[in-house]
């Protein structure tokens, strides 16, 4: 089942919700080095009329996560789990935390101060 929504297609059976671990964010940092040895193989001086990608607005910090994803199991709210926005997920070191409302909390999975990992209770 999918439904046109601007220039996409959310893919609603297939929105899965899951914890952010340390295996997410090693899974997030192998697509961020796999992507950068992507980019300097094929290194192009001219992009042209190429359109950047863009965080999808339906999607972003402070908003309501949209009816069309459903409800929230109540064993994931208040917990981070994986970003689930095309452009996060691709080569960000993001994660969400969906609150009760279903509003969307972003935050970055770098270390705080080069010191607290973003697991640190």
């Amino acid at each position: 089942m999918s439904v046109a929504s601007g220039d996409y297609t959310v893919q609603v059976a297939r929105l899965r919700l899951h914890r952010f671990t340390c295996e997410s964010l090693a899974a997030v940092e192998q697509r961020i080095a796999e992507e950068e040895a992507r980019r300097t193989k094929h290194y192009q001086e001219d992009l042209g009329d190429v359109e950047l990608p863009r965080p999808r607005a339906d999607l972003e910090a402070g908003k309501q996560l949209p009816r069309i994803f459903g409800d929230i199991p109540n064993g994931l709210v208040g917990v981070p789990l994986e970003d689930f926005d095309p452009f996060y997920f691709k080569n960000q070191r993001t994660f969400i935390v969906l609150n009760k409302g279903k509003a969307i909390f972003r935050f970055s999975a770098t270390s705080a101060l080069y010191i607290f990992s973003p697991f640190h209770p």
